[in-house]
């Protein structure tokens, strides 16, 4: 048998400690209990006052039961070895990111050299050009050499060696003049297809990515500025065709990413600077052609034949070339002489080229589920398009529309989740072109100048605006008829969630303003009258349009709020209605207010030879304003009852409040200038500002306190008080060193008066208040316990 060790001996002597001291613990508590229990069947016994009553003694362990566990020393368990994360730091740094970063000092420092040698004169060009190619064919035998067993870092030497051969013909070509443009073009196309080996040999998309970037690095360094481009997009197209080799073999989504923004983005510079349709229009659309092909089958090419599923970001590689190119196409047919006639059989050819990449993919299976519906998706939206190509812009946006909707249904009813996703797209595109629509539609030029005739409703931008609504609306309905399943799609979903009510309230909110807008444009250019050769409007119609437009807004909100109230219940379109009416109570206090002021005062100073006649509906629209706000503030009042939230009541109390005061401030205003419409209107003005408003808020201030007490409402009791506050201020600031003494003997009188009245009402409900509500009722329970 084995001598323990000194670890376990600690170890056991501690574990019969702790067992000791624990039997110790429950030993006491039963002692407790017991005492307990006898105290309860003892005897009451009569204590005098002057005698304490002995308490039950308490049992305590002698010296030789209360044992001290030694302090025993123990050696830390040995840790076990584990690599450290610093190791792998330190290998990408010294092994992968140093390398990387000499190399391309080395190619920086070659550059100095040269530029060192011609600045100085060390030796001659034909030198300088044969080091050059020396050093960088050395770098590329060196990474031969080192492949086998230095793959990573061979690959780095190698396409350092690529870079400094390009720019060494490029030298060649541009400073010294040594070798014709069709060489130094030759040279540099060899060193490209060379990098593209390379990079296949090695398996490194970093070698392809390097040559790439030398291979689109010609045409800006070799060009002369002649504006020749056919040389050009052969070039770029025969390195592309090594693109789409590539892609036969190698899945590289980066290189191919990289060569289709190249390409795409030296075609579209081209085209923005030098493009001609005279000169350049066939060599343009042929090799956009081109191009798109390429790209279409470098995307296509090693998932077919390796039967891979395709991602998000070949889906947007797909659309963007596909929309890039038939962009580019429809701008260049659109730009000659009878192109228009055209367009429509561009776009049936576009539908073609995916209608045979359908077919190629449903007869072979070369591919997943999702890419086919994508194709037939593709075919779907061109022959689409070829119709309203061809017809005025109206006509666009109803077909988008339509197909939108078609679409849509189909994604979600057979879970074809792209198609959901085109959708989106193109309910968004309806939506913009209808916004267009409305722009170029309801020209106020059209029907002042022109003086046409505009039909309220019935009318071709109208019954879009319509067929837009319904189309959302059909949207919406199918997004909550047919749920969606747990898919990666989900976020979409969400999205798609939100963006259709979105625009389905939007639209059908801004389809009838330009309406309203359009009605009042037709009436002003009814009174249109010459005078001395100029046209003269009654403009104040303007202003009758901006107040019925505020008016329809607040009727619009209050039926959406009422509508949500009676079939949805829901708390989003409920938050969405109360934010939007508050935005609207804002408009009207800030720009509806001051267009009935100068209504008000165009009424009653027209002026001493007045072309229009102002009318009684200068006077009276304010108060059909003031119902139309009425009826939004009822509904919100409403919609605010649905809140458990007592914060959210509180605050549409205090903005009611706040906006009768501004109404009734407003309204005295008015009356004031109505009963003296002879008064000089400034001084006037300044009258009521200083005297009428002080005493109206603090009567308006009684009331609050008033119904304070009476509906036992803190916050209005606290906000009497602060308006109180805003008086008091305004007064000894603002009014009195600006006002007569007859008028300071109103205000004080008045607010003195009110001040009293609201100090007496205090006393007389404070038990009242003190007793009901429910915060000051919890404190005064709790003075009562601490007196108890």
């Amino acid at each position: 048998m084995s001598t323990p060790t000194l670890e376990e001996i600690s170890a056991k002597l501690n574990e019969l400690i702790r067992q000791h001291n624990q039997a110790h613990q429950e030993i006491l508590a039963l002692r407790k209990e017991l005492l307990q229990l006898k105290d309860e069947k003892a005897p009451e016994k009569v204590v005098s006052s002057d005698k304490k009553v002995s308490e039950p003694p308490v049992l305590t362990t002698t010296p030789s039961e209360r044992v001290k566990p030694p302090v025993v020393k123990t050696s830390p368990p040995p840790r076990e070895k584990t690599i450290k994360p610093d190791r792998n730091l330190e290998a990408f740094i010294g092994g992968n990111l140093i390398s990387k970063i000499g190399i391309a000092i080395l190619v920086i420092g070659v550059g100095f050299f040269v530029k060192f040698a011609i600045d100085n004169d060390l030796v001659s060009p034909v030198i300088r050009v044969i080091g050059g190619f020396l050093a960088g064919f050395s770098l590329v035998g060196l990474a031969y050499v080192l492949k086998e067993n230095y793959k990573s870092y061979s690959a780095i030497l190698l396409g350092g060696g690529i870079a400094i051969l390009y720019f060494t013909t490029f030298a060649a070509f541009d400073f010294y003049h040594l070798i014709p443009k069709g060489v130094a073009f030759g040279l540099m196309l060899v060193f490209t297809a060379f990098g593209v080996l390379a990079a296949y040999w090695y398996n490194i998309q970093a070698i392809a990515i390097i040559g790439l970037a030398g291979a689109y690095a010609v045409p800006i360094l070799l060009s002369d500025n002649t504006g020749e481009i056919r040389n050009l997009f052969i070039y770029i197209s025969i390195v592309n065709v090594g693109i789409l080799a590539l892609a036969f073999r190698k899945y590289w989504h980066t290189l191919n990413y990289i060569a289709f923004a190249l390409t795409w983005g030296v075609y579209l510079a081209w085209m923005e600077d030098r493009y001609v349709a005279d000169r350049y229009f066939q060599v343009s659309l042929t090799f956009a052609a081109v191009f798109f092909l390429l790209f279409y089958g470098a995307l296509l090419a090693y998932k077919l034949i390796h039967l891979e599923k395709y991602n998000w970001r070949d889906i947007v590689f797909l659309l963007l070339n596909s929309s890039i190119f038939y962009g580019t196409g429809y701008g260049l047919i659109e730009g000659i002489e009878n192109g228009d006639r055209w367009l429509g059989l561009f776009t049936l050819a576009n539908a073609l080229v995916h209608f045979v990449v359908t077919l190629l993919i449903y007869n072979r299976k070369l591919a997943d589920r999702n890419l086919f519906y994508l194709v037939a998706g593709l075919v779907l939206t061109f022959l689409t398009l070829a119709v309203p190509v061809q017809l005025e812009g109206n006509w666009v946006t109803m077909l988008w529309i339509c197909e939108a909707v078609i679409v849509f249904w189909v994604g979600r009813t057979q879970k074809v989740f792209f198609y959901e996703a085109l959708a989106y797209i193109l309910a968004g595109m309806s939506f913009f072109s209808l916004l267009q629509d409305w722009g170029e539609g309801y020209s106020n030029s059209v029907y002042l100048l022109d003086e046409k005739v505009f039909t309220p409703i019935f009318n071709i931008h109208f019954l879009t605006s319509f067929l837009v609504i319904a189309g959302f609306a059909a949207m919406t309905y199918f997004h909550t008829r047919y749920k969606p399943e747990e898919t990666q799609w989900r976020s979409l979903q969400r999205f798609g969630g939100v963006l259709l009510p979105s625009l389905l309230l939007i639209t059908a909110f801004a389809a009838f303003l330009p309406e309203i807008d359009q009605f009042f444009t037709q009436l002003m250019a009814s009174t249109k009258i010459v005078l001395d050769g100029a046209d003269n409007f009654n403009y104040d119609l303007n202003t009758f349009s901006a107040l019925w437009s505020i008016n329809y807004a607040f009727l619009f909100m209050a039926a959406l709020l009422a509508v949500n109230m009676r079939f949805w219940n829901n708390k989003a379109i409920y938050i969405a209605g109360i934010v939007a009416s508050g935005i609207g109570v804002l408009l009207f206090l800030t720009e509806s207010l001051p267009d009935l002021y100068q209504l008000r005062e165009n009424y009653f100073h027209p002026g001493e030879n007045p072309i229009f006649k102002p009318g009684m509906a200068y006077l009276y629209m304010r108060y059909i304003c003031y119902a139309f706000l009425g009826i939004n503030l009822w509904m919100n009042y409403r919609a605010h009852q649905t809140f458990d939230d007592p914060r959210v009541k509180t605050g549409f109390g205090l903005a009611f409040h706040l906006i009768m005061l501004a109404l009734l401030s407003a309204e005295l205003q008015h009356i004031i200038h109505v009963m003296y419409p002879e008064a000089d209107t400034y001084l006037l003005e300044r009258k009521v500002r200083r005297v009428g408003f002080s005493v109206l808020w603090g009567l308006y201030a009684l009331v609050l306190m008033i119904l304070g007490f009476w509906k036992k409402l803190q916050y209005l009791r606290i906000a009497s008080i602060a308006l109180f506050g805003v008086i008091l201020v305004k007064v000894f600031i603002f009014d009195l060193d600006k006002t007569t003494l007859g008028n300071k003997t109103v205000i004080f009188l008045a607010l003195g008066v009110l001040l009293m009245i609201i100090s007496f009402l205090y006393q007389r409900f404070k038990s009242v208040i003190l007793g009901d509500e429910p915060e000051q009722q919890e404190t005064k329970q709790e003075t009562d316990d601490e007196n108890v």
